[in-house]
């Protein structure tokens, strides 16, 4: 049926009398009006707020309560938008001619605080492990709602429950929901999981005693690293004094570094103890006057490779040292930068001062590295 039109039936049957007439009449009618639509749905709003009222249906006028009242064709008439100034129920219903809408609710809490932003642990940032994020909120009786894959969330998103396992580079965002309070912004945190180390930072000359002032060179092996550094022995951070050239050292004083480089995790702190002295400059007397050389990294088994620095506490002395196993001699590499090794590997050490048409030496110390070991 597309129109008005009545439908009348009778029923007939062996043995009976004709039944009665029945009659139906329908009305079909495409004049329907539609429910008016609010611009700004019912919730929790801090600030006072502007709402619209439209209707799709041509013709129709709006008629609306603020009281909690049923809207009428006697009701207030919409034409301007409604100012929301404080909690309250809006009803709203349209009307052409003799027909109405449905009558529409919307309830509007003004002057809700908002709940906290949640806070992520760790923060996001480049780790090289697999990190078990927490989420937290200061709002009493929040409930939290996050996704992993950077959209933004909503009340339809992962409630959390329980911690994050994140094992790959991801991001997530979240936010925190509480009766009476509007939600809060959206917390995110990105994640960057598997980076390699910044090479640990290596001083030149290397640690130790000298008779004069000593002009310390600062370098890293990892391209484009910033290297941040202290002086006074408290271990550096990016808000240190970035490294941009030669550190003078004239009085006895400790050297601390970092290196940072974008997506790599930061160094390791290398560490650098200088003392200048004009005693230093003694002849020794004897062997035993030649202290042994030191290594920076002590033997032992590391994953990646390292970058070991030898150093001998008098001043003059000339480090020798041999990579095969073989003892050092005078013949032997001369030390004068960080030696990389690179596999497993065994170095030998000696220092030996010249004087007076002889020299002095001390002891051979040996440190063997094994590169490659699992954690």
């Amino acid at each position: 049926m597309s129109s008005t039109e009545t439908i009348e039936a009778i029923a007939v049957a062996t043995g009976y009398t004709n039944s009665a007439v029945a009659a139906a009449t329908y009305t079909i009618s495409k004049s329907a009006v539609a429910a008016p639509t609010f611009s700004l749905p019912g919730g929790a709003y801090g600030p006072p707020q502007s709402v619209k009222l439209a209707d799709a249906t041509a013709g129709a006028a709006i008629y609306f309560t603020t009281d909690g009242t049923t809207p009428t064709a006697s009701s207030a008439n919409y034409w301007e938008p409604i100012y929301v100034g404080h909690s309250q129920t809006i009803k709203a219903i349209a009307i052409v001619g003799a027909s109405s809408s449905a009558v529409v609710t919307a309830t509007y809490t003004i002057g809700a605080s908002t709940a906290a932003v949640p806070i992520f642990s760790p923060a996001g940032g480049t780790y090289s492990t697999t990190q078990t994020v927490s989420i937290t909120d200061a709002t009493s009786g929040a409930t939290i709602y996050y996704t992993t894959n950077g959209t933004t969330p909503t009340t339809s998103s992962t409630k959390y429950t329980g911690t994050i396992t994140v094992s790959s580079t991801e991001t997530l965002l979240a936010i925190a929901v509480a009766t009476g309070d509007t939600n809060s912004a959206v917390a995110t945190a990105a994640y960057t999981i598997g980076a390699s180390t910044t090479a640990v930072p290596i001083f030149s000359p290397a640690g130790g005693t000298y008779a004069t002032t000593q002009p310390v060179t600062i370098t890293d092996a990892t391209s484009g690293a910033t290297i941040y550094y202290t002086t006074n022995g408290t271990t550096p951070t990016t808000s240190s004094t970035k490294y941009t050239g030669a550190i003078t050292v004239s009085s006895t004083e400790t050297l601390e570094a970092i290196a940072v480089a974008t997506g790599r995790t930061n160094s390791g702190l290398a560490t650098a103890v200088y003392t200048v002295s004009s005693s230093a400059v003694a002849a020794p007397t004897s062997s035993s006057a030649v202290a042994a050389p030191t290594f920076s990294e002590p033997g032992g088994a590391y994953g990646p490779p390292q970058s070991v620095q030898l150093a001998e506490a008098r001043a003059g002395a000339i480090i020798y040292f041999t990579t095969d196993g073989t003892t050092p001699t005078a013949s032997s590499p001369n030390y004068w930068e960080p030696i990389y090794v690179g596999h497993s590997q065994t170095i030998k050490a000696i220092a030996i001062v010249a004087a007076a048409g002889s020299s002095t030496s001390s002891t051979v110390v040996t440190a063997t590295y094994t590169i490659g070991a699992t954690p």
